[in-house]
C-alpha cells in the first residue's frame, strides 16, 4: 500500500525534506497506521534501532503504516491520552546506510519480514528516515520472542489471542529463493571459441515457522545463454533448447529454515552478450503445493567477470515477487493474457 501518497500527496522516494518539515508546521497526532519518533541525541544507535524495529513489528502484524523517524518532540495535551507533534524535526547526528538500517530491520523480525521499504533523508550530516510497512501476509512475526501489534495509536505487546488469530490467518507458506554466483570465467574451446561460464546456487527456504510446505518445484530462465549441461540428449531437466531448467517436487516436505539447494552451469555467448549491452538475465520462479509462485531476477554485468568476488557481476536484482505483482507491473491482466493467446 502507498502510504505516503495518503498522507504527503507523493510515493516515498519523492519526498524531500521539505515535504516532512511542512508536514510538521500542523499538529499531528499518532494513529494505528501512523507512528513519529523523535530522536535523542543521548544513547547509542543500538538502542535507538530497537525502538523502530518493534515499531515495525507491530505494523507488519496489524494493517501496515507509516514511520516517521525524526519527528518533532512529542507534547502532552492537558486532559487527553495522546501526544501531538509539531515544530522543527530531530535529526540523527550519526551516518546511517539505508541498506545498514534494512540488514538491522531484517536480522531481528521473524519471520523474515517483507515490502518494508525505507528512506533516508540527510540534511548537511544529519538525517531523519520515513518507513513504509505493509501489512504482513505471514504475520504474526516477532522480536526476541514478543509479538507486538499497533493499537489506540501506540506499539504494545500483542494479546495472546490476538497471537493466535494471527497464526490462524496464515493461508500459505512463505517461500523465497537467493541466487549465488560461484564462479565466473572465460572459457576456451579446443575448437578455438570463447565462452563465458558462470556457476551458480540457487536457494531456496520455507520461513513460515509452524506451516511445512510440499513439493517444491521451481524453473529457471537465462537469456543469452544456455544451460551447459543442456547439451548432454539423456539430460531431461532442460527445455526452450536449453535456455531453462526446471525441476519438480525437489522435496516432498519442505520444514521451516531448511536450506534447499541446486547448483548449475550456464554458458554464454560473448558475441550475444556483448549485442546487448553485455548483460543478461537470470530469473527463479518457483513455488509449492500451497504457496503462490514467485519470481526472483537477476541482471548480470559481464564487463565484471573477473572481479575478485563473481557476485558483483549482479548488477540488478528483484528478489522473491509474486508472480502477480510481476504481472501487474508489466500490465497483463486476465484478458490481456488470453486475448494474447488466441492472437497466436
Amino acid at each position: 500500500m502507498d502510504y505516503c501518497t495518503s498522507h504527503f500527496g507523493k510515493r516515498l522516494n519523492d519526498l524531500t525534506i521539505q515535504d516532512i518539515e511542512v508536514y510538521f508546521l500542523q499538529e499531528r497526532i499518532e494513529t494505528d497506521q501512523l507512528e513519529f519518533k523523535s530522536i535523542s541525541q543521548h544513547g547509542n544507535l543500538n538502542d535507538k534501532i530497537a525502538g523502530i524495529q518493534r515499531s515495525i513489528c507491530a505494523f507488519l502484524n496489524s494493517s501496515g503504516g507509516l514511520l516517521i523517524w525524526g519527528a518533532p518532540e512529542g507534547k502532552k495535551v492537558p486532559d487527553k491520552k495522546e501526544k501531538f507533534y509539531i515544530g522543527d524535526l530531530t535529526y540523527n547526528l550519526e551516518a546511517i546506510e539505508k541498506d545498514f538500517l534494512i540488514s538491522k530491520i531484517s536480522d531481528t523480525i521473524i519471520p523474515l519480514p517483507a515490502n518494508i521499504r525505507v528512506l533516508i533523508l540527510n540534511v548537511d550530516a544529519n538525517n531523519i528516515c520515513i518507513i513504509e510497512i505493509d501489512p504482513s501476509e505471514y504475520s504474526p512475526h516477532q522480536i526476541s520472542n514478543t509479538y507486538y501489534m499497533r493499537i489506540d495509536g501506540q506499539t504494545k505487546p500483542a494479546p495472546h489471542h490476538y497471537i493466535e488469530a494471527l497464526f490462524k490467518k496464515i493461508k500459505f507458506p512463505n517461500l523465497e529463493a537467493y541466487l549465488k554466483i560461484n564462479k565466473a570465467e572465460i572459457f576456451h574451446q579446443a575448437s578455438g571459441r570463447s565462452e563465458y561460464h558462470v556457476s551458480f546456487t540457487v536457494f531456496f527456504f520455507n520461513w513460515t515457522p509452524l506451516q511445512n510446505e510440499e513439493q517444491l518445484s521451481f524453473r529457471i530462465l537465462v537469456t543469452d545463454g544456455i544451460f551447459n549441461n543442456s547439451r548432454v540428449p539423456t539430460l531431461g531437466r532442460y527445455t526452450l533448447e536449453g535456455h531453462e531448467f526446471y525441476q519438480e517436487n525437489i522435496k516432498k516436505v519442505f520444514h521451516y529454515g531448511e536450506p534447499v539447494y541446486e547448483s548449475d552451469v550456464i554458458a554464454f555467448d560473448p558475441h550475444k552478450v556483448e549485442r546487448n549491452q553485455n548483460k543478461a538475465k537470470i530469473i527463479v520462479s518457483f513455488g509449492g503445493r500451497f504457496s503462490p509462485r514467485k519470481n526472483s531476477e537477476y541482471t548480470l554485468d559481464f564487463t565484471k567477470i573477473n572481479a575478485a568476488n563473481p557476485n558483483d557481476m549482479i548488477c540488478e536484482k528483484k528478489e522473491n515477487r509474486l508472480s502477480k505483482d510481476v504481472q501487474d507491473e508489466k500490465g497483463m491482466n486476465k484478458e490481456l493474457i488470453i486475448t494474447n493467446l488466441f492472437k497466436q
